[in-house]
């Protein structure tokens, strides 16, 4: 017998109240994601997120294994999460929604805390250079959202400022960890691994982002 992480369900929407805007809410999304880069994966009827992470009661070794056989996470496969990049759009959203502050911290601590509680990215230097990355996109988006007024236009402008920033403050970081260990980071790794490769997740960034946002600002969510 093993026990094993799993998700389960709670509206958080309800119980942080009406206008709440629990950082937990974000924060649990967070780990549902691919080693690289969490989508929600529920929501309820009205567009209200439905997502908790919980401890699963045991299941014996040959059950896990006969699951693990018949359906693979793409949570677990780096390929899916280069390409989609779906750790970012938690944090980007943490950041219009909660503010710069808390969309540094969420950023930061969640590609380290995931490291070490799954293995998932290896800590150096992935989960480091992810954490400077991702804390970028929270500040920036956060910062930049409360100084710009709250049209169309200008949270597209915050959006790609923020997705800009995060990708250069990743790309200095990996170039300064490559130098510390004596190994090499060339601008053609930069480019593949902050542009190329990303080009799904990017274009889904750009279309969700905003809908989300202009949605969340209907529902009085969000000002």
């Amino acid at each position: 017998m093993r026990s094993s992480f799993c998700y389960t369900f709670h509206n958080f929407w309800h119980e942080a109240g009406h206008t709440g805007r629990s950082p937990f809410l974000f924060y649990s999304f967070l780990f549902q994601q691919t080693p690289r880069r969490g989508l929600p994966l529920a929501t309820h009827a009205e567009g209200r997120p439905l997502f908790g992470l919980a401890l699963c009661k045991e299941e014996p070794y040959e059950h896990q294994n006969q699951i693990s056989r018949t359906g693979p996470r793409a949570g677990h496969v780096p390929q899916i999460g280069n390409m989609l990049c779906p750790m970012h759009f938690p944090v980007l959203l943490a950041g219009f929604v909660l503010g710069g502050p808390w969309g540094l911290a969420l950023g930061f601590i969640a590609p380290l805390l995931r490291s070490l509680l799954f293995g998932m990215p290896p800590m150096f230097p992935i989960a480091i250079s992810m954490a400077f990355e991702m804390a970028a996109y929270g500040a920036v988006s956060g910062w930049m959202y409360r100084e710009v007024p709250h049209t169309l236009p200008m949270t597209y402008a915050t959006l790609v400022t923020a997705m800009v920033a995060g990708r250069l403050v990743w790309g200095a970081v990996r170039f300064v960890l490559a130098g510390l260990t004596g190994s090499s980071f060339p601008f053609s790794a930069f480019l593949s691994g902050a542009l190329l490769t990303a080009i799904p997740g990017i274009i889904a960034q750009l279309i969700l982002i905003p809908l989300i946002v202009t949605a969340l600002k209907k529902a009085k969510f969000m000002d």
